[in-house]
């Protein structure tokens, strides 16, 4: 129920940004909202389901492949917004980019190689470093998964404070460096 609820309201949200994307189609932050949002609604589509329908995995794949061409688009993009909005959203559709080849388009290459953009964005952003040291387990390649927490840990430590900075496009407050044992562990 609850999450039928959520696929509605992300199909709205979706229809309302392409609704402007008709008359801006290119600006930076609706594109990167289209990419996100076609990855969360296929998240949704597909969470819960043992096996589904060969309907809904087409529409499934359909909004993967649709959200990577636009979170692609958005991560090679240059704008006019803030350096600050500009590095964020291209760190974050980096990781959806990642998030993307990784749970529906099966590539873990790309997904590899996306992830690694994200972290040279910024590395304090620690949902990539994390994705990738889970990725990287499964693959059974601990020294490097090993590494890439490593690496996260001292990013995360230059940020003010000696942690890592809040970002404009996070509903929540930035993973904290205590918090990668946790996340790597599920």
């Amino acid at each position: 129920r609850d999450s039928q609820s959520r696929v509605v309201r992300l199909r709205e949200e979706l229809r309302l940004v392409e609704l402007d994307r008709e008359e801006i189609p290119e600006h930076p932050r609706l594109l990167y909202y289209a990419g996100a949002l076609r990855y969360e609604l296929a998240s949704e589509l597909q969470q819960g389901q043992v096996a589904p329908s060969e309907e809904r995995q087409a529409d499934i794949s359909k909004l993967a492949q649709s959200a990577a061409k636009l979170l692609a688009r958005r991560v090679k993009q240059t704008s006019q917004v803030s350096a600050q909005e500009q590095a964020q959203q291209q760190t974050v559709a980096a990781f959806y980019l990642g998030r993307t080849f990784t749970d529906f388009l099966e590539d873990v290459g790309k997904a590899e190689r996306w992830y690694k953009k994200a972290i040279k964005f910024e590395a304090d952003f620690l949902y990539a470093p994390v994705a990738l040291m889970h990725m990287l387990f499964k693959q059974e390649r601990y020294e490097e998964a090993l590494q890439v927490g490593l690496d996260a840990e001292r990013s995360a430590a230059m940020g003010p404070g000696g942690r890592p900075r809040p970002r404009l496009f996070m509903d929540s407050s930035p993973l904290q460096v205590c918090d990668i044992p946790l996340l790597v562990s599920k």
